[in-house]
């Protein structure tokens, strides 16, 4: 796991080669202004978090057809609450606050969880995501 920035993510920023810094997309470091933890990475419907926390997003880093649909549930399965429905389009952060189709938009809310975060995918051929929590 590792820390992420949770206020503004440029579109096309990435990791760096080791997964220790958030680049922009001029290779530049980015500050982080709020600290947040990321789940696992899936590529498919699966539990991308486990434990309680703060729901903030998820993060889209692979992207390939779509547009795509991705449920969040307050769950380790399928059967828990819904914590937001993304449309995702692109690579990019989808935040609870956002308007869930748009990567980038929103500020700081988050929702609390109990059992962790379940992602129902739909939709494309592929795609990387992970879920952005605060512990």
């Amino acid at each position: 796991m590792g820390v992420f920035i949770a206020r503004r993510f440029p579109k096309h920023a990435r990791w760096n080669d080791d997964d220790t810094a958030l680049l922009a997309p001029d290779g530049s470091a980015m500050t982080l202004t709020e600290a947040a933890e990321l789940g696992s990475n899936i590529t498919a419907t699966g539990t991308a978090y486990t434990g309680s926390g703060y729901f903030v997003g998820v993060l889209v880093s692979a992207y390939s057809g779509g547009p795509q649909t991705i449920v969040a549930r307050d769950s380790t399965d399928a059967s828990g609450r819904i914590l937001a429905t993304f449309t995702v389009s692109s690579v990019g952060t989808y935040r609870v606050d956002g308007d869930w189709s748009t990567p980038g938009s929103g500020g700081g809310l988050r929702i609390k969880i109990d059992a962790g975060v379940h992602l129902t995918i739909s939709g494309g051929t592929s795609r990387t995501v992970a879920a952005i929590v605060e512990a």
